[in-house]
């Protein structure tokens, strides 16, 4: 991990900050337990592992937390792209 973030860091890489074991709410496509979900996703209730998930993880506290982490996160890092 170490050696990825000096690469990040040294290189105009978007790095979207993302931790697995939160199911993937960093990612900012789930704002809240009506949001829509993608058939077959992780988070389809349908699913063993999708109603798993949203017991574990579809929680008002966890959706309030996110968005005030999104009202303070930094600017977007600069494009990944090259000029």
């Amino acid at each position: 991990m170490r050696c990825l973030l000096r690469h990040v860091t040294h290189w105009p890489v978007h790095f979207p900050p993302h931790d697995s074991l939160a199911g993937g709410l960093f990612s900012g496509a789930i704002t809240s337990a009506d949001s829509a979900v993608e058939k077959g996703s992780r988070f389809d209730p349908d699913r063993v592992q999708g109603s798993m998930y949203r017991n574990r993880y579809f929680k008002d506290d966890y959706f309030k937390a996110l968005k005030q982490l999104k009202e303070v996160r930094l600017p977007p890092p600069l494009p990944s792209r090259f000029p």
